[in-house]
């Protein structure tokens, strides 16, 4: 199980995107991450190759924590991208995988990680025989709209307007990962 380690590299990276949107809630945030069906990449780096302090991309945010104080494993390994999944039954009934987190800590963006923990998740979807990848992003994070755009999501036909996120989804290429006949 993840934890605290990943509730912590939640919270220090996307807090001042959910406080306008849902709140925060850490009891909230930490059941959602604790709950039985949540599944887990975890991507580390030994201690010794972060820097001390990296300011927080929301430090702009008044409730947010301005440094990113990072949790230590007891191997001296810290997480710093991580993508929290969940196999669900999608709105239409259909098997999907609901990509609930993807974060990845600021000292480590631009460098790969989200697309690689991205493409993970789908060849794990689609040889699962899901049918859907379907994410929540905010409107405000300009780089990871970018970022799902550019690899193959789309505005998801449930998702609202103005709420100030977007529901995204992808669905399987045609004989990826399934076992219906056509």
């Amino acid at each position: 199980m993840c934890g605290d380690r990943c509730l912590h590299l939640v919270k220090s990276t996307l807090h001042h995107l959910y406080l306008p949107v849902w709140g925060w809630s850490d009891s909230d945030k930490k059941k959602q991450l604790e709950a039985a069906t949540s599944r887990f990449v975890i991507a580390f780096a030994p201690n010794s190759s972060l820097p001390e302090k990296q300011p927080h991309a929301g430090s702009d945010c008044s409730e947010a924590p301005p440094f990113i104080a990072r949790p230590l494993l007891e191997d001296g390994q810290v997480p710093v991208a991580m993508v929290n999944y969940r196999f669900e039954a999608g709105y239409t009934g259909e098997p999907a995988l609901y990509l609930y987190e993807l974060v990845v800590d600021p000292a480590y963006q631009r460098l790969g990680l989200a697309s690689h923990l991205v493409r993970l998740t789908e060849a794990m979807a689609w040889s699962s025989a899901m049918d859907a990848i379907i994410l929540t992003e905010f409107v405000d994070n300009k780089a990871a709209a970018a970022l799902y755009r550019r690899l193959g999501f789309t505005l998801d036909k449930a998702s609202p307007r103005g709420k100030g996120y977007e529901i995204l989804s992808k669905h399987r290429p045609k004989g990826k990962g399934s076992d219906k006949k056509s």
